[in-house]
């Protein structure tokens, strides 16, 4: 496709972060094959002039400006595209502003295309869908890695234990909810949610509203928000997750995500011990310089762990991310979504992408990723006394593999060795293959001169113990 024509078209596209700005940039440039320079930018210290054929917006600072410079357009006889990229964002009183040259020109001048995973976000009936448009095509997961437009993928849901006080506090907690849910339906008798997401919505609706009712939805609000702190909170999480990137490959780029910057700092701080100058660090309390470079030495590939928080669950683009590991999460399924699309753009090499759940089993937590999305999961347990792993079923057989190792007269080092390969394979379902398809796996890895034939040697013994047994 050839650029757009300059003389009467300007494109304005609005994205939530800079890091995204910088991303729709670049892939301008590329797509149309033009000069970087000639792509405007619009956040914090950067505002380049808005007379080019293409500006990119922050979302913070388009909303005090981007209604004028598209009236200026209109008025200079330019028809206007707005892309409003992530668009669920544009819900709030605040971000609406992107759109008040609305009452203000004729039809057909100004277009507009939002982008979302979860577009029916807060206020979509009343805000966004007006002023962007209806939804008009959807495209799920599963119809997306049908078509192989993402990668395959394996999903974990890997299920840690509280400590002994982490218990104690979640069920106290827990306890106090319900008494504050009995009074506030005491008080408002016909509150009603669909799930956890409208739930806190209307709890701050009744908020806004005041009285004796916004005092009751606020005293359970905050109750909510302790239980789900003492959750996120959880230390096996920690130590689940380095035990995660520990058995992945060395060469496996793997991004973390948490919901507290506390716990993404402690994972930084004890993964650049096992793997010092491969993993960086982004979240919103470092300066925006910080994480420019700690996203460009990910993306070039000078180091393979990236751990974030909530800031980099939209829009990074790094398709050659083989995993991701969900150490703490929302209970929404926007982050789910838009998690997931930070580790399924696919590759040429075609490789199946991994991705982990951890969870506090019997709280309020989803034990499933993907629930309600459809997606089949394998199931491991954190052992936090062993800092190891288990999955029941394939335990099962490559003890099994172990035993008949043993009676085939391997030596001792030739068992540590399988057991290592055992490690690693717990957190893959190439155990489930056929042991046709491992065998090829394995003729080209020692075709290849691969490390990895040791491994596949070992899942071909699990696979057919496998088969015997099923």
């Amino acid at each position: 496709m050839n650029a757009p024509s300059q003389k009467n078209l300007r494109v304005r596209v609005v994205v939530p972060r800079v890091f995204l700005a910088l991303q729709w940039k670049s892939e301008i440039a590329s797509y149309f094959g033009m000069p970087e320079r000639e792509i405007g930018l619009w956040f914090g210290g950067r505002k380049d002039k808005p007379d080019r054929l293409f500006m990119v917006y922050v979302l913070d600072s388009a909303r005090t400006c981007i209604s004028r410079h598209i009236l200026d357009d209109v008025r200079s006889g330019h028809t206007v595209f707005l892309v409003c990229d992530e668009a669920h964002h544009f819900g709030s009183t605040e971000n609406a502003h992107v759109f008040d040259f609305f009452p203000h020109v004729p039809k057909g001048i100004v277009f507009s295309l939002g982008l979302s995973a979860t577009p029916e976000a807060e206020r979509f009936a009343d805000i966004i869908a007006p002023a962007i448009g209806p939804v008009f095509f959807r495209y799920g997961i599963e119809e997306a890695t049908r078509h192989q437009i993402t990668a395959p993928y394996q999903l974990f849901n890997v299920a840690i234990p509280f400590s002994s006080e982490e218990q104690a506090e979640y069920a106290d907690a827990t306890e106090r909810i319900a008494r504050a849910e009995y009074a506030l339906l005491r008080i408002c008798p016909h509150f009603f949610a669909k799930d956890h997401a409208d739930y806190i919505r209307k709890l701050n609706q009744l908020i806004r509203e005041g009285g004796r009712v916004a005092d009751a939805a606020e005293r359970l609000k905050r109750l909510y928000f302790l239980r789900k702190r003492i959750l996120v909170l959880a230390e096996a999480r920690v130590t689940c997750g380095i035990e995660l990137v520990r058995l992945l490959s060395t060469e496996c780029k793997t991004i973390l995500f948490s919901e507290r910057i506390v716990t993404a700092n402690m994972l930084f701080e004890n993964l650049s011990t096992l793997f010092p100058e491969k993993i960086g660090l982004y979240h919103s309390a470092m300066r925006r310089e910080q994480k420019e470079f700690a996203l460009s030495r990910y993306r070039e590939g000078r180091t393979r762990i990236l751990v974030c928080c909530r800031a980099l669950d939209e829009g990074l683009n790094v398709p050659d991310t083989a995993a991701a590991v969900m150490v703490s999460s929302s209970s929404g399924e926007l982050q789910r979504v838009q998690r997931m699309g930070r580790v399924l753009r696919n590759t040429q090499d075609g490789i199946t992408k991994r991705i982990f759940h951890i969870y506090v089993p019997d709280t309020a937590e989803s034990p499933d990723f993907l629930s309600g999305m459809g997606g089949k999961a394998e199931r491991l347990f954190f052992n936090e006394k062993t800092n190891g792993l288990v999955h029941k079923e394939y335990d099962k057989f490559s003890n099994s593999a172990i035993r008949q190792l043993r009676k085939d007269g391997a030596t001792e080092n030739q068992i540590t060795i399988a057991l290592r390969q055992i490690e690693v394979g717990r957190i893959a379902a190439d155990w489930q293959l056929t042991p046709e398809l491992i065998e090829t796996r394995l003729d080209e890895s020692k075709k290849a001169g691969s490390r990895e034939k040791n491994y596949w040697a070992m899942m071909l013994l699990i696979s057919r113990e496998r088969m015997k047994q099923i």
